[in-house]
């Protein structure tokens, strides 16, 4: 199916039935910006024009999910496939999670949750029933003298909030070369109460006669 006219999904969906009920989903996604034009007289002559030029922003994500009635368990992670923004040298990476215990199992008591996107703060240590998540991360060679790389995180659960994210741009000409570096973490946690936040600016530079 197609969603805002930009959005081309499949999404395959199955119950089980036997020694417990379960209802699973696969699915995937992918948003190209600007949209392919429509079929037809015009669609086609455009097409034929925008033929040779990638889109401006490719985004495609990988989803499972499943819900296990007997356990209580709500499994929801997605993965970026094959995505991009700006260039085809620019790509992006990660993944998200929802994981939400509606029964105590797994180590975990009813009523635990938690949503993440790209992971969690560097001095969180996460329960053995939290998903574990890659990071949210651009990379992209601007050109052969630059390349910036950046990362950004965010989740919340019953007992904790978390954010964060850095920048990487690093820039090398002959003997010369320079470096800035941005990151900033915010943690809250609730049981037991504890918050912390550091901000990191870095800024290096290197001549090589």
């Amino acid at each position: 199916f197609t969603t805002f006219k930009v959005v081309e999904s499949f999404v395959l969906l199955s119950i089980s039935v036997g020694s417990g009920t379960r209802i699973a989903l696969l699915g995937s996604s992918t948003l190209e910006l600007p949209p392919k034009p429509p079929p037809g007289p015009g669609g086609a002559a455009a097409n034929a024009l925008v033929a040779h030029e990638p889109p401006l922003a490719r985004v495609g994500l990988a989803v499972k999910a499943f819900y296990d009635v007997e356990r209580g368990l709500l499994d929801v992670r997605g993965q970026l496939v094959g995505s991009y923004i700006l260039s085809e040298a620019c790509t992006l990476t990660g993944g998200f999670a929802v994981v939400a215990h509606f029964k105590g199992v797994d180590g975990a008591r009813a009523g635990d949750f938690i949503a993440t996107v790209g992971g969690y703060h560097p001095h969180f240590p996460p329960e053995p029933w939290h998903p574990r998540v890659p990071r949210l991360e651009l990379s992209w060679r601007v050109s052969e003298h630059l390349g910036v790389k950046g990362a950004a995180y965010f989740a919340l659960g019953s007992g904790a909030a978390m954010a964060g994210g850095s920048l990487d741009a690093h820039w090398e000409a002959g003997g010369l070369s320079a470096r800035f570096t941005l990151a900033a973490d915010f943690l809250v946690q609730w049981e037991p109460y504890h918050y912390e936040a550091s901000f990191t600016v870095g800024i290096h530079g290197s001549l090589d006669l």
